[in-house]
């Protein structure tokens, strides 16, 4: 039997599931993709807000639309999630960028727990390869006494 809802039940319901995606947050932490021989996983870092003067070249109502598209909420800033990712070989685990660190305050710096929670641990890394240099990638790079974050073996032409 199919219960009967009322449109008072239904408004409540979907409040609640609103709610529930109103954070920011990310509940595993990583995702997984199998890309023929090698195992890829996103490692979400955190959230950071950009703002929309940043996209260059866009009109605001181009940006706005594209925004209402993916369902974001049209504000003054624009949440963004930062990632890196590890690429299993099979005999290698590379980390493709080191996150932000502590650098961008308490919604950012979450890579370590994502790393976890995919099954690795920091110490299975055996190389880090920067795409680029900014702080959101390289940030988590070394610690704030400056020491290697990452103690990775020397993998490269092995």
């Amino acid at each position: 039997m199919i219960p009967t809802l009322n449109k008072r039940d239904i408004m409540s319901t979907i409040k609640k599931l609103a709610r529930n995606f109103s954070s920011l947050e990310q509940s595993a932490g990583f995702q997984r993709r199998i890309l023929g021989d090698y195992t890829i996983s996103a490692l979400y870092d955190g959230i950071v807000a950009i703002n929309p003067e940043a996209f260059a070249g866009v009109t605001d109502d181009k940006l706005q639309a594209a925004l209402q598209r993916q369902l974001h909420p049209v504000t003054g800033e624009i949440n963004t999630s930062v990632n890196a990712f590890i690429v299993d070989t099979g005999s290698k685990i590379v980390l493709i960028d080191a996150g932000s660190g502590n650098k961008f305050g308490p919604t950012m710096g979450r890579l370590e727990g994502s790393i976890k929670a995919s099954g690795y641990t920091p110490e299975d890394i055996d190389a880090v390869l920067i795409t680029h240099l900014h702080p959101d990638h390289v940030g988590g790079i070394s610690d704030d006494n400056g020491n290697a974050t990452y103690s990775v073996r020397n993998c490269l032409g092995a």
